[in-house]
């Protein structure tokens, strides 16, 4: 039921995801290439356009929150330490494999240690000293893959070559 809960946040996160791609996309690209007043103006007003629609459905946004914050509590049950240790360790193998790989997979690990990372968060300290992760070190993995990501989408789309499979992204 928690994934359910979850899908009713996930429009806001793309909403907003197009919002913050925007403005990284230019910031990142003057920082390495000259950008041309079009191309600048042509993100700028798909920034504006994402968050005024953004803006619209603030409201409705909020109260799916709130209900998604609702039903995941009524979810939540206790859950044997060892069952949280072999859910880390099936994602860490998971992850493994993902960084072996290229393209969109790289970025997918990404996720995968940000929710690692996010779900140590509200767990008792003795069961993550248990649990023993280097957080230091997936903390700035996952930053070294989201800058990639970010270069990866800057190049594609200034390229005009956008998608996962693109040459580019590979």
């Amino acid at each position: 039921r928690a994934s359910k809960d979850m899908d009713l946040l996930k429009k806001l996160f793309r909403q907003a995801g197009k919002i913050r791609d925007a403005g990284n996309m230019l910031q990142l690209l003057e920082r390495f290439h000259s950008v041309p007043p079009e191309y600048k103006s042509e993100q700028d007003q798909l920034r504006i356009t994402a968050a005024r629609e953004f803006h619209q459905h603030a409201q409705d946004y909020y109260k799916q929150g709130r209900k998604a914050g609702r039903r995941l509590l009524a979810d939540v049950q206790a859950i044997r330490t060892r069952c949280i240790k072999d859910w880390y360790a099936a994602r860490l193998i998971k992850i493994a494999v993902l960084l072996t790989a290229s393209g969109d997979l790289l970025h997918e690990a990404r996720k995968k240690i940000k929710e690692l990372l996010y779900v140590q968060r509200i767990l008792p300290a003795p069961l993550v000293a248990g649990i023993g992760l280097n957080n230091d070190y997936l903390d700035r993995l996952q930053e070294a893959i989201g800058e990639w990501h970010d270069m990866v989408i800057i190049v594609t789309t200034y390229a005009g070559r956008e998608g996962a499979d693109s040459q580019a992204m590979v």
